[in-house]
């Protein structure tokens, strides 16, 4: 890889600039005959994998016989959901407790209050001061609930990025299936030019000599580096 970005740099400072040849894409007739060699469907698509992948989790892989990432699939999304679960279940708790001790403080603070208005959420409460193993202010039961909030969003985030991951996978996947991967796929990085006359061995020119020229015509035929790249 050094080798090549030296390679590179050398042509764009000499002259020698870069050839790339663009992938292109497999025409219709190539793409069913290679469909149909690998046992798919000729009518097999990305469009198809892609949709599958979107309705359902892993049909998408199915749907290209990508069967070994199945078991991935299913299970980062379990795991995503799983999270999502926990921290939405947490916040939820540290928000009741949090509500149930704001409103024994105003029973206890405000004479005209002679219920807690919270106090269905006593069960929650009492969870968490066993966790804790200490009365617990409300300022800090806010805290823990903000915290898992925040988390809970970021679960929620990852769990849609994890499924548009999988989405993407299968389309890419069904793209891949009709690309050329034999013998002819390659990438050949091939030097171009020549090198000037060795004119740094030289004494300087004469006035009148032709050695000027020579060089300025050398100039455009430096050594540089031709990548070609094949598909």
């Amino acid at each position: 890889m050094r080798a090549l970005l030296i390679g590179v740099i050398v042509a764009i400072g000499l002259g020698g600039a870069p050839e790339f040849q663009p992938a292109r894409a497999q025409p219709d007739s190539v793409r069913t005959q290679i469909l149909k060699e690998r046992g798919f469907d000729p009518d097999h698509s990305p469009r198809g994998a892609l949709w599958r992948a979107a309705v359902a989790p892993g049909w998408g892989q199915i749907y290209n016989r990508d069967y070994v990432k199945v078991p991935f699939v299913w299970g980062s999304l379990l795991g995503m959901a799983g999270l999502v679960y926990w921290t939405s279940d947490q916040y939820l708790l540290y928000r009741r407790a949090a509500l149930f001790r704001q409103g024994q403080l105003d029973v206890q603070n405000n004479e005209d209050v002679t219920q807690n208005e919270w106090a269905q959420y006593e069960s929650a409460f009492n969870e968490v001061a066993a966790t804790f193993g200490e009365t617990v202010d409300p300022g800090r039961l806010r805290d823990r609930r903000d915290s898992f909030r925040s988390r809970r969003d970021l679960s929620i985030v990852g769990f849609v990025a994890v499924y548009a991951l999988t989405v993407l996978d299968a389309y890419v996947s069904a793209h891949l299936l009709t690309f050329d991967v034999g013998d002819d796929l390659a990438v050949r990085a091939l030097p171009t030019g020549r090198l000037p006359a060795a004119a740094s061995t030289r004494s300087p020119p004469l006035p009148g000599s032709d050695l000027d020229a020579a060089l300025d015509a050398a100039a455009g035929t430096g050594p540089g580096l031709t990548v070609r790249l094949r598909f």
